[in-house]
């Protein structure tokens, strides 16, 4: 279905794991456009990007699905990053 980000995320998960995180992103950015309220959209993203789009991709995951413990890994991981 062309209006549904199903296989754009599929395709972003798929880049991400061949190591591709460029392309991985461009990808899940167009899934996020087409269904931002989608939160494993914007974690999938969180997981590709650095610096601040990781941060917003994050904290909109966040706020779309507060009890997610695969979010607070993410964060917790970055946090131990950055220290």
């Amino acid at each position: 279905m062309p209006w549904s980000s199903e296989g754009d995320q599929l395709l972003g998960e798929a880049l991400a794991a061949d190591g591709r995180d460029e392309a991985a992103r461009e990808v899940l950015r167009r899934a996020a456009r087409r269904d931002p309220g989608e939160w494993s959209i914007w974690y999938d993203l969180a997981t590709v990007s650095t610096a601040t789009e990781r941060v917003n991709a994050l904290t909109r995951a966040r706020e779309l699905n507060h009890l997610s413990v695969e979010i607070e890994a993410l964060a917790a991981d970055i946090r131990r990053e950055s220290s």
